[in-house]
Order: structure tokens, then sequence, then C-alpha cells
């Protein structure tokens, strides 16, 4: 995995041994991801990223339509 974004979070649980969250827009085109990741007893660290594109689309949906709505 070479995404910057999320090397960034996975080496923050590496050095800091907690729970790092952070979003990952360059994976996939188009595609946005949480990305969590916690460090392992054993060493190394688990990612899990979860695509949350859908989420965001319906949320600017969300804010584009109270935003034409406004006097």
């Amino acid at each position: 995995m070479r995404d910057p974004e999320v090397l960034a979070c996975v080496s923050g649980a590496l050095e800091q041994h907690e729970v790092r969250f952070g979003r990952a827009s360059s994976l996939a085109p188009g595609r946005i991801f949480e990305v969590n990741a916690a460090p392992l007893p054993s060493g190394g660290a688990l990612a899990v990223l979860h695509d949350v594109t859908r989420i965001e689309d319906a949320e600017k949906s969300r804010r584009d339509f109270h935003r034409q709505r406004e006097p």
C-alpha cells in the first residue's frame, strides 16, 4: 500500500502504540475511505478501511439542498 494518508495513519499507530484514525482519497479515483489503524501486540499494525463515498455524497447533497432553500 503506497497511499500516503493510509501510511501516515499506520505509522502513527506503530509509533504511538494507539489506535489512529484518518481519511484517504487517493486509493481509488472518486472514492473516500475512513482509515482505522491499531498496533498489534505481536508487532505490526492492522488497518481497516471503510468506503464512505456514498455517505459523503449524501451529506453533500443534503448541504446543497439546504443552501438552495435559504432565503
